[in-house]
């Protein structure tokens, strides 16, 4: 390889990546060797580089095969985003970003466990503007504390785009399709986590729901549950996207059942209007006995 005259913004792209990326990938996106690399992190005296090793599981979404990879892919389609920027041949950004409300902490902290803890999570305040308009609302200047993980890892976001996760998914019809039966119901499971509810209404009503703006995926998701789990479904529009229901007493408390026995992935704060919901019919049947 010939090597390249370091410049300002190679240096700083080194800066700004060090702790972030290993040498090898770092070599590779600057488009120098790695000795080069070593010596001018030494010159920088910038330290503590990463190492594959130290990141765990970096291949989960290679092959959507487990509760883990299933689960974390529908997740991550309600609620994450990835970044794959090219500005140039030398400067490459990949990153996975998911943000939640500050009291779903504990559950990034469960996405990170498969990173064997590497990677940092963050907490702010931010302006849900953003949010007003997309709901169809005024906009109310309210201010919410989030909490943030940021991975940059070429592989996994290579990995989650052939899996049909998109940049921009708000607009796209692209999503995942998950054959397997139990995989689906993995996917569906942390899809809803981040996308819908549970819900017993003020009529004793039994609903799950799931709000976005991809028809194409809802009517796969009808489809498979009809297909597969002879489950009912029926997908309505509002003002502010697509909504697929479930609201079937008995066709809600199947698919419950289906996703949740023998789970081990879940968002808390869901897992409790589930059990909620649960109990709430073991009540009625001892009244009604």
């Amino acid at each position: 390889m010939i090597e390249l005259k370091w410049t300002k913004d190679m240096e700083q792209y080194l800066i700004d990546n060090y702790n972030k990326l290993t040498i090898e990938e770092l070599a590779k996106n600057i488009g120098v060797t790695k000795s080069s690399i070593i010596n001018k992190a030494f010159s920088l005296k910038i330290t503590n580089n990463v190492k594959n090793k130290d990141r765990g599981n970096i291949n989960i979404f290679k092959n959507i095969n487990s509760e883990e990879s299933a689960y974390w892919l529908g997740f991550i389609y309600a609620d994450g985003y990835i970044v794959k920027s090219e500005n140039d041949k030398k400067h490459h950004n990949y990153e996975l970003g998911i943000e939640l409300q500050e009291s779903d902490i504990s559950h990034l902290k469960k996405f990170n466990k498969i990173f064997n803890d590497y990677y940092k999570i963050k907490t702010r305040i931010r302006k849900m503007d953003s949010l007003d308009i997309l709901n169809g609302n005024e906009v109310s200047n309210r201010l919410n504390k989030t909490c943030l993980i940021r991975i940059y890892n070429k592989e996994i976001v290579n990995d989650l785009i052939k899996n049909n996760i998109v940049q921009n998914k708000t607009n796209s019809d692209i999503f995942p399709i998950i054959d397997d039966d139990n995989m689906f119901l993995h996917f569906l499971r942390g899809y809803i986590d981040g996308d819908g509810s549970y819900v017993v209404d003020s009529k004793n009503r039994y609903i799950i729901s799931i709000q976005g703006n991809n028809k194409k995926c809802f009517e796969f998701i009808s489809n498979k549950l009809l297909t597969s789990f002879n489950i009912n479904s029926y997908i309505t529009k509002d003002k502010t996207g697509w909504k697929l229901n479930i609201r079937k007493k008995d066709d809600v408390l199947k698919l419950i059942d289906l996703m949740f026995n023998n789970s081990n992935i879940y968002l808390d704060r869901k897992y409790e209007k589930v059990k909620d919901m649960k109990k709430a019919v073991f009540n009625r049947n001892i009244k009604d006995n």
